[in-house]
Parts: C-alpha cells; sequence; structure tokens
C-alpha cells in the first residue's frame, strides 16, 4: 500500500511518519490521472472533465472533515501552514487595548512562533509584551494545570490561545478540550497547530469549539513534499449575510477576511466590477484556485485513511508504543521525555551519553529515525505502514546498542 526507501534494494524500517510519510503506491496513479486530464482537456479541464478543476478542492473535504471531527463545510486544503497561520490571524487576532496578548508554547515549532513574533510587530506591539510564553519542564512538556493557571492568570489580557496539539518536539498530546472550554469562558479566541495530530490522534475540533486550525499535509497524512496544507474554521466564526447580519443578535463576524477569488461564492466568481461576497463556510478562506496535482496527491492518502478508522488505527499505534514505554523504563541510558498517557505515535527520548551518530548506527541497521537536539530522538508508529515485528525489532536494538 505504501512505497518504503530502499538501502541496497532492501526496504528501510522507516519511522519518521511524523516528518515525511511514505508515498502511497496509488499516489502516481492519481498525479498521472490528472496530467492526463491535463493533456486531454487543456483549459476545459476546469468544468468539462471528470472531478473538474474547478471544484476539485471538494473531494478532500469528506476526509479531512472525518479526520478533524468536523464537518465539511468547516475544512479545506489550501496554501501552506504558516500562510494559513497568517491568513487566519488576519481574521481572528482582533487585539484591543485590554486584549491583545497571545499565549502560546516557548517551544513551539519554529515556523510559528516566526508567524507570532511577526504578527504582534505587523499590529505594532513588542515581542516581549505581547506574547505570554508557556514554559516547558524538564521533559518539554507542559502540564494541563498549568496551562489552565496561566488562561486564568491573563484571561483580561489574551485574545488568542495559540498551541501545537502534539508538540513536535516531546510528541506530547494536549488535553484540547478542557483548554478550549476555559478559553471560551472569558471570549478567548483558540487556534491549533495540526501538523503532528492529523492522521495521528483523533480530533473533535466541532465538538471541542476550536475556533480555527492549520496543518501541513506531508507528515502523517502522506500527501508528498511540500504538500498543500489545510485549515479548519469552526462553523460559529463562518462570514454571515447582511441579512444574517440584521437579525442577528449578537454579530460574530469576524473583523477581517483576506479576499481572494476562490473565497467568493462560486455563482459570481468570474463577474468584475463586484465585492468581496464570501462564501458562508471555511471556503471563504481560500484565496486561489486548488493545486489540483498536490490535492491529487493528498486525495490518495486520504481515500486510505477513509477506507480505515483512526480510532481502531490509533489503538493500534498505542499497543506499539506501550511496548516501546516498558522497554525504555528498563534502561538507564534515556530518559523518556513523551508522557505515556498523553502520547501519539510519536514516541520522543533523550539518550545520555551518545550523539547523533548513534543514528548513523541505526541507519547501517536499515532504521530510519531522526535527532533533535539536544539529544533528542524521534520515531513514530505509523499504524497505516509500520508493522508489529519491524517496530518491535527496532526498539529491542535499540535497547541493545544503548
Amino acid at each position: 500500500m505504501f512505497l518504503k526507501p530502499l538501502n541496497n534494494n532492501v526496504p528501510i524500517h522507516y519511522f519518521c511518519g511524523h516528518s515525511l510519510g511514505l508515498q502511497p503506491e496509488i499516489t502516481r496513479l492519481k498525479i498521472n490521472a490528472e496530467l492526463e486530464k491535463w493533456a486531454l482537456y487543456g483549459v476545459e479541464g476546469h468544468f468539462e472533465s471528470p472531478d473538474p478543476w474547478f471544484s476539485y478542492h471538494h473531494t478532500v473535504k469528506k476526509g479531512l472533515a472525518e479526520l478533524c471531527g468536523a464537518k465539511e463545510s468547516e475544512v479545506n486544503a489550501n496554501g501552506s501552514l504558516t500562510s494559513n497561520i497568517h491568513n487566519l490571524f488576519a481574521s481572528f487576532y482582533n487585539p484591543t487595548k485590554e486584549k491583545y496578548k497571545i499565549l502560546t508554547e516557548d517551544i513551539g515549532f519554529s515556523s510559528d512562533n516566526f508567524a507570532m513574533q511577526t504578527q504582534v510587530q505587523f499590529h505594532g506591539y513588542q515581542i516581549e509584551d505581547a506574547i505570554v510564553f508557556l514554559e516547558h519542564n524538564e521533559n518539554y512538556c507542559f502540564d494541563t494545570d498549568y496551562i489552565i493557571e496561566q488562561i486564568e492568570k491573563h484571561k483580561n489580557e489574551l485574545s488568542i490561545i495559540w498551541l501545537s496539539v502534539v508538540n513536535f518536539l516531546s510528541g506530547q498530546v494536549l488535553n484540547l478540550e478542557l483548554i478550549s472550554n476555559c478559553a471560551a469562558k472569558y471570549n478567548i479566541k483558540v487556534g491549533v497547530d495540526l501538523a503532528h495530530a492529523i492522521g495521528n490522534i483523533p480530533l473533535k475540533l466541532h465538538t471541542w469549539g476550536v475556533d480555527f486550525a492549520v496543518w501541513c499535509s506531508y507528515k502523517y497524512l502522506n500527501a508528498g513534499p511540500g504538500a498543500t496544507g489545510g485549515y479548519f474554521v469552526h462553523e460559529k466564526n463562518f462570514p454571515q449575510s447582511k441579512i444574517e447580519e440584521q437579525l442577528a443578535t449578537h454579530n460574530s463576524q469576524l473583523t477581517t477576511i483576506l479576499g481572494g477569488w476562490w473565497g467568493h461564492k462560486e455563482e459570481t466568481r468570474f463577474q468584475t466590477g463586484i465585492s468581496f461576497d464570501p462564501v458562508n463556510n471555511a471556503d471563504a478562506w481560500l484565496h486561489s484556485n486548488a493545486n489540483v496535482l498536490s490535492l491529487s496527491a493528498l486525495r490518495a492518502s486520504l481515500e486510505i485513511f477513509l477506507s480505515e478508522d483512526i480510532h481502531l488505527l490509533s489503538a493500534k499505534s498505542k499497543k506499539q508504543t506501550i511496548y516501546a514505554f516498558d522497554k525504555f523504563r528498563q534502561s538507564n541510558k534515556i530518559k523518556i521525555l513523551t508522557p505515556e498517557k498523553q502520547a501519539g505515535n510519536m514516541i520522543s527520548i533523550q539518550v545520555l551519553n551518545q550523539d547523533k551518530s548513534l543514528v548513523t548506527k541505526l541507519k547501517e541497521q536499515n532504521i530510519l529515525v531522526d535527532w533533535r537536539e539536544p539529544g533528542i530522538m524521534r520515531f513514530s508508529f505509523c499504524p497505516l505502514y509500520n508493522e508489529e515485528n519491524e517496530w518491535k525489532h527496532f526498539i529491542d536494538l535499540l535497547n541493545e546498542m544503548l
């Protein structure tokens, strides 16, 4: 079902799905089908062909909605993770004199941190004043009670809470439901990075009341390097029609949506001399027509996910990570960073008295993992393509090597 890299014609035991997912076998067929369509139809492929390009982005909504725990109207594929952060922050970050601060992790992914820093600067604030950093513990994690305490402490100043549902360094899974419920009490918007969460753990973004989310599609979604990203906007934040605005007792319309022609209503999208009239769902945040070749790769992977059950996949992954935790607890050469009760597919450990050459030694044994300083090794069990026997072989071998 998936193509594994080869080393001397021997398949590698690949445990880097948290960094770049493997290629599904059907991806090449999906991309070639669109290339063939381009050759056969030319510009008419937008409307006259099977799966016309005009509406091609709709074909990935079902899979994305299922993985996000959302309605199809709340999700879409577009842009990249960081471009989507800026796009959605234009709508959701509306700082006032009293509420202008952002609460985020001090070890968030660097691209997210750059986005937060430049967002507050764009609005005329100083980074050291406008960003409240959650301080990680010795395992690069954040206790839920501590996060709630910080929300309560800064509730009158916070405009947005921005968090990674699964931390890229520690692999910790946050209790997003409790955090969202706390934020809602104080009218604080909640935005989340799902880069390491979507396709990894079951999500219920709609039920949890998360305001917006973004992700990349090249990790657990297996859509290829630099693949088109995606986003979620809760329906409570959809743009309202003018009539709805007049009738509404509480106008929930956001201050700004940065308009583009694919976010405009379909029936008048190609007319000239008109004002931006956004679609009344998450499509309003689209800017341009779909990158069809990239979306065809995403579609290939999502079809595989739709044939599975994310809860069963997660349970399969949990069984294997428990095996790893049990083994690692027996070693005095390993510090486990990922909390077992808040773990997804990825486990992070800090290996003592070792350097990156350990990764090279594992690669010589046809095992691929990755390394982050200081001394952190990350590896993931992706149940779509990692087998139980190869995972146990890797864990046992690593223990022996240490």
